[in-house]
């Protein structure tokens, strides 16, 4: 089977997914993305979320319109791209057709954009693309006339970052003079005056750190209810218990130990399968123990068939489905009861879900 690259976006890990198909390459000339700082400040008239504009250039002869725009943590569905703790993505809803006489593709690099963030900084980009209906990238070879409007943009930024304009480095066919399309996002800032429509939607209550009142800025490690599902690392895992024992199936804690046993229901949010085998989360998940004292331990971990004391064996999850497994970590006995156990996947840097001492109930 053939097999897709999953990358961290930082650190260059891999892991393994079923392929999807690859974006088609246009033979259009790429532009160069807005060198917005140190440099003049390119042509351009503001832009209005919702609102459609004829391109010229780069997208010639396509009508596109940025219909919204959000803050989020998890995967894009259409790619595997993981984000690391220190940073999130800005995700964008797009319509987007084509208005020549013959048919045509996008050029397959994506949209190229500039942010500009609240404290100042940059990033020059490419909004890469998929279609909300099959989870795929958009390889669409569009029929003149026709039009979609279920495309997904995304891009990564810090994860503490604001954005106070979105910059599409093309230009209106109908204004010569213009190079760019700028957006001012609302809460931008006093210099600016953007439309009430250019909103950028805060990140979910879990993720979102609440002493950044915009809701721009994404925590590392959330507090964790049993039950709800959290995007963590490639996947969207529901932690439905966390117990305590001396031992499991053939494993036996140590004298001066005790065995921590996660149930996780594991889901594919991706558009393709994941092979998940002796790589990936499995090999990566770790305990962060906070004990009585204050003092952490990092442990590692065994995977375990829910309903079998039997190790998990090389399995592919298809898209949306569900995986149930257990997680033993052997961790020392405290004199004092646990302040936290965190899960989070370590080996990609994912996001970690934090569960109480106090409500970790009997044997803690």
């Amino acid at each position: 089977m053939k097999t897709l690259q999953i990358i961290s976006i930082l650190s260059l890990s891999i892991l393994s997914v079923t392929a999807m198909p690859q974006q088609k390459k246009a033979a259009k000339k790429k532009p160069s993305v807005n060198q917005t700082k140190g440099r003049e400040q390119q042509q351009g008239g503001p832009g209005v979320f919702g609102t459609t504009y004829s391109i010229r250039g780069y997208f010639n002869n396509f009508n596109i319109s940025l219909d919204k725009a959000w803050y989020d943590v998890a995967v894009p569905a259409g790619y595997a791209l993981l984000p690391q703790r220190t940073e999130k993505f800005l995700y964008t809803n797009w319509s987007i057709k084509n208005t020549a006489a013959g048919s045509q593709g996008m050029p397959g690099d994506g949209i190229p954009v500039s942010l500009v963030f609240a404290d100042g900084n940059t990033k020059d980009d490419y909004i890469r693309l998929y279609r909300r209906v099959d989870s795929q990238p958009l390889t669409l070879d569009f029929k003149p006339g026709q039009g979609v409007n279920d495309v997904v943009g995304f891009l990564v930024m810090p994860a503490d970052a604001r954005v106070t304009k979105i910059i599409l480095n093309v230009a209106r066919a109908q204004v010569a003079s213009e190079q760019v399309i700028r957006y001012f996002v609302v809460g931008g800032g006093t210099d600016t005056k953007p439309d009430p429509k250019n909103v950028i939607a805060p990140l979910s209550t879990a993720w979102r750190d609440t002493t950044d009142a915009s809701g721009a800025k994404a925590l590392e490690t959330t507090k964790a209810e049993f039950g709800q599902e959290y995007a963590i690392s490639m996947f969207a895992a529901t932690v439905e218990s966390i117990s305590f024992a001396q031992k499991f199936g053939d494993t036996t804690a140590a004298d001066d130990q005790r065995l921590v046993i996660a149930t996780l229901k594991i889901r594919n949010p991706l558009g393709s399968n994941i092979s998940f085998g002796t790589t990936g989360m499995r090999s990566g998940m770790e305990l962060l123990v906070v004990d009585g004292d204050g003092e952490t331990a990092n442990v590692s971990s065994q995977w375990f068939k829910a309903t079998r004391e039997e190790p998990v064996g090389d399995h592919e999850i298809k898209p949306d489905e569900t995986y149930r497994v257990r997680v033993v970590f052997p961790i020392r006995k405290f004199d004092k009861p646990l302040k936290s156990l965190t899960l989070r996947e370590d080996e990609y840097k994912s996001r970690g879900l934090s569960f109480d001492g106090a409500k970790l109930g009997s044997g803690n």
